[in-house]
This record gives C-alpha cells, structure tokens and sequence, in this order.
C-alpha cells in the first residue's frame, strides 16, 4: 500500500481507518474496544440474548421463593441487557461503515468511474512497475 498511495497517504489513510476501525467497535461509555471479528461478535451476541431468555422464574415456588428467584434474574438481566446493547450498536455501527462505503462506490460509479479510485491507482502501479522491469512487454 505504501508504494501505491505513498508514505504520507498511506499513513493518513490508515490513521483514518483505524480510527474508523476503534469507533466501530467501541462501548459508548468505558470507550473499550472489542477486538474481536465480527462474527464473533455476533455470536457473543447471540449467546447473550439467550442467556437474558434462559432467566426465568419457575412456576412451582412458594411466593417468597418465587420472590426471590425473580429477583435475581431481574439483577442478572440487569447485567446483561448493558453488555446486549453495546453489542447490538457495534454491529449498527459496522454496518453503516459497509453502507457508507457501498453508497460511495455507488455513487463513483453513477459520476461516470468505472472503477473506484483505489484500484486505478493500484492498475497504474502495475503498469509503471512493468515498463520499469519490463519495458518491451
């Protein structure tokens, strides 16, 4: 990447989309950042919600028992519906990033470029690159 965009753009562009990269997979409040794929993430998400549908109270309790089961799945809810939502807007997040990209491909595309910028730098490059090794090609 160095070579096809340049020392000083390629550092910009990948400042841009680390940060871009740390936003999309970052918790709101404590500002950590979940390194994990995204697939990954969406199946921490789903065992999530699931364990958030496995807290329920029995049928068969005595009304203080009953009382206190329930109470400790709404403490235990309360813990996990945080962790449910900051998964989920990770996820929004990512794929609004993937939209934002695709529209502006799109849009590249409908300007009359028939190919994203991107990758007639990196044809340019292979063609400089072949006339310097292999000039008679």
């Amino acid at each position: 990447m160095t070579t096809l965009l340049g020392e000083d753009e390629f550092l910009h562009q990948y400042i841009s989309v680390h940060k871009q990269w740390e936003h999309n997979r970052s918790t709101e409040e404590t500002k950590n950042v979940y390194a994990f794929s995204i697939g990954q993430i969406e199946k921490q998400l789903e065992a999530l919600q699931a364990s958030e549908s496995d807290f329920t109270v029995p049928v068969n309790l005595t009304q203080m028992d009953a009382y206190s089961m329930a109470k400790g799945t709404d403490a235990a809810k309360a813990k996990l519906i945080p962790l449910i939502q900051h998964h989920e807007a990770i996820m929004d997040r990512v794929r609004q990033t993937v939209h934002d990209f695709l529209v502006a491909t799109e849009k590249e595309s409908h300007e009359g470029q028939r190919t994203a910028t991107i990758f007639e730098r990196g044809q340019e490059y292979v063609r400089k690159a072949l006339n310097v090794r292999a000039p008679e090609a």
